[in-house]
Parts: structure tokens; C-alpha cells; sequence
């Protein structure tokens, strides 16, 4: 339980204080249409900011400051691997340290990706801001860097094929990311991409989408 309190926290902070946006053109048609005309109006094809308590807010200026900040949060991640390698059992710092790497790879590739084609989705708002966009991927890069040198880990090999096939890939064919009890944000986007087929309710996709694609709590929207 401990050691799963201390993934948890570590995970938490990978995925607060961020930007992000979802473009619709990830789903297919026929997966657009089984969602609520508001709902596809609230969630895609807008930039979303999420505070340091992982608020959403679609004014994603209200979150620069915490964005901002996410080097600190990422320090912090650390500074309490450096000391729970000096208490921990080897297997469990291992099991911690390569979950952990895991979800860390795949935000430094999701925004990547976000950064690579922010021009594409958003071309009025793109100058004003890219450098956000660039400054949260480089936050991650940096700290995976750190990661490497300080736990001797593999150094990340960012995906250069085709941007939609190779986001979709990378979250539907982990099936590893499914044995994390607390999982991070990316690894759950394949709840977005693919909708299960068992019959849901209205509130029910609302509730997928917001609380288990990106831990949002459903009232903010």
C-alpha cells in the first residue's frame, strides 16, 4: 500500500500543471457521433489548461503560472526517488522507477506531438502560444534526462511516424499500462480513442471522458 501511495503521488505530479488539447480528427466519424454534440463542443479542438490541483479550465491563461512551474513539481518527483531509493527493497524501486519511466515517455511524446502540430489546429492562436506549448515538452525532456543520469535508466526514443497513427498506437497497444491501479493521463487516452461497445448512458460517456481520460472532475464543465 505504501509503495502504491508513493506511484500514486509521483504519477499525480506528471500530470497537473499542463496544456493540452484533443483534436476530433483522432476518432472516426462513427466514434464522434456516439458522443453528445456538447460534449464533443466542451472537450475537443480547444486548449486546455489544468492548474497544480488538476482544475480544467478552457482559459488555459488562468493556468500559465502553474504550467510554468512544472519544473518544480518534477524536482520534487526527484528529490523523493532519491530518498526512497535509500529506503526501498531494489525490486520495489525498480517496479516503481519503471512505471514511472513509462508513464514519463509517454508525456514527453504526447506533447511532443501536441507541440509539433499545434500550428496545424490552432494557426490564429499558434504565436501567441507556442512557447508554452514548447516549454511544458522541454520540462519533461529535461527532467527525463535527469531520471537517466541519476537511476541509470534508458533514455527516451521520441516517435517520428505518422503523429495520429503512432498517438493512437502508443496508447492502444500498452496493455501493460493496465495493471497500474493509478494510471496517468496518457496512458488512459485509449478510453478516448476507442469507446467501449457495452451500452453506456449520456453521463456515463461524460464521466469516461472527463474523470478517466484526463482525471477531471465532470463539474468543472
Amino acid at each position: 500500500m505504501e509503495n502504491y501511495k508513493i506511484l500514486e503521488k509521483l504519477l499525480l505530479n506528471l500530470r497537473v500543471s499542463y496544456i493540452f488539447y484533443i483534436p476530433k480528427d483522432i476518432l472516426s466519424k462513427e466514434e464522434l457521433e456516439r458522443l453528445r454534440p456538447d460534449l464533443v463542443k466542451d472537450i475537443f479542438d480547444q486548449i486546455i489548461g489544468l492548474d497544480k490541483d488538476g482544475n480544467p479550465n478552457p482559459n488555459y491563461k488562468v493556468c500559465i503560472l502553474d504550467i510554468m512551474d512544472k519544473r518544480g513539481l518534477l524536482k520534487q518527483n526527484t528529490i523523493n526517488l532519491l530518498e526512497i531509493k535509500v529506503k526501498m527493497d531494489e525490486a520495489s524501486l525498480n517496479y516503481i522507477l519503471k512505471e514511472y519511466k513509462k508513464h514519463l515517455d509517454s508525456h514527453i511524446y504526447i506533447s511532443h506531438w501536441l507541440n509539433d502540430n499545434l500550428k496545424k489546429y490552432f494557426p490564429n492562436e499558434y504565436p501567441e502560444v507556442h512557447s508554452l506549448f514548447r516549454h511544458h515538452h522541454g520540462t519533461f525532456i529535461e527532467h527525463s534526462k535527469e531520471m537517466v543520469s541519476l537511476f541509470n535508466l534508458e533514455a527516451v526514443t521520441i516517435l517520428k511516424n505518422n503523429p495520429i497513427k503512432e498517438f493512437q498506437n502508443l496508447v492502444l497497444n500498452d496493455n501493460s499500462v493496465k495493471n497500474v491501479t493509478y494510471q496517468s493521463t496518457i496512458s488512459t487516452v485509449e478510453k478516448l480513442v476507442i469507446i467501449p461497445v457495452i451500452e453506456i448512458t449520456d453521463n456515463e460517456i461524460d464521466n469516461l471522458l472527463l474523470n478517466q481520460v484526463f482525471g477531471i472532475d465532470p463539474k468543472h464543465f
